[in-house]
């Protein structure tokens, strides 16, 4: 996997080699409004359909794919304390309704972009050309912890990758008075890439401070 690269100081660096799957992942922390956010980057085993496979071989090789993903995920989930303020993105290589996506889940995170779109799972982060079909998928998500809110997310669409950027616009459910108190989340087609990037920290108070990022997919936060 990639790592962040970052103007905003990052805290807690850490890689955590792969127990299972291909890439393992970073974990890194950043303090914002007083608040010290988590942040995880991850990048789950792709699916390979081999040339020539039966339909039930297919379904066989995504079975086994999932149980590989339901290790991986729990691996990750072993890294951070749902309690804590938490952001987790990447490229899950999952659907919503696969066992990555709904164990997060199921740990009390929100599908940022699901909380602003009833049919989120319509819109394809994921494209790929095959000679019979385009393949577009949702596979690349942004999940926060129940500590923030999600006023705004979007898929935005570049070229060259075959993923997308998701960006969520998140809010810190505790107010403060004093500091400002949202961020946005995304994820960027970097490919493995991964970079955290900073934007308008000199603003007056006023204005909302912009952190960024990105991870391949990945993580982007304002």
């Amino acid at each position: 996997p990639g790592l962040f690269a970052s103007k905003v100081p990052l805290r807690e660096l850490v890689f955590h080699p792969p127990e299972s799957g291909l890439f393992g992942l970073y974990t890194a922390a950043c303090d914002f409004a007083d608040t010290r956010v988590r942040l995880v980057n991850v990048h789950l085993s792709p699916f390979v359909i081999e040339r020539g496979s039966s339909l039930l071989d297919t379904m066989d090789a995504l079975g086994r794919k999932e149980e590989e993903h339901t290790a991986e995920i729990r691996a990750i989930c072993n890294t951070f304390d749902p309690a804590s303020h938490t952001v987790v993105a990447g490229d899950f290589n999952s659907l919503s309704t696969f066992n990555a996506p709904k164990h997060l889940a199921k740990l009390g995170l929100t599908d940022s972009f699901a909380a602003m779109h009833a049919d989120a799972d319509t819109h394809a982060t994921w494209y790929w050309e095959t000679r019979l079909l385009r393949l577009k998928l949702r596979i690349d998500y942004v999940f926060h912890t129940r500590h923030f809110r999600t006023v705004n997310s979007q898929i935005v669409h570049r070229r060259g990758s075959d993923h997308s950027l998701v960006v969520s616009e998140l809010r810190l459910v505790e107010q403060s008075s004093s500091h400002p108190n949202s961020f946005t989340s995304g994820t960027s087609p970097l490919g493995s890439q991964r970079c955290v990037q900073q934007r308008g920290v000199q603003a007056p108070s006023r204005q909302r401070p912009r952190f960024g990022a990105r991870t391949g997919p990945g993580l982007r936060l304002r």
